[in-house]
């Protein structure tokens, strides 16, 4: 579909459809993939597409904020000496 053509087959106005469109990019775009309009022999129509480097780079940023909230607060582990490894076995 177009903005038109989904505009009357949803049963509200183009400009609707517009701004659910724009409103929908700004969302996929903080996720990491594109909503873009492609003009094919056909006509125009929507395609979702993902970048997947900025998905590998939002995921990377996701897991270090991960990372970080659960080793705030804790003690680091701390190695042993080597008198203590001989104690301790290891």
């Amino acid at each position: 579909h177009n903005a038109s053509t989904l505009a009357a087959a949803v049963g509200v106005s183009r400009a609707t459809v517009i701004r659910v469109i724009a409103q929908l990019r700004r969302d996929l775009a903080r996720e990491g993939a594109d909503l873009v309009s492609v003009r094919t022999a056909r006509g125009w129509h929507y395609e979702l597409r993902n970048d997947e480097a900025r998905v590998r780079a939002r995921w990377r940023a996701a897991n270090r904020r991960i990372e970080a909230q659960l080793t705030r607060g804790r003690r680091k582990p701390t190695r042993l000496k080597p008198d203590d490894e001989i104690i301790y076995g290891e």
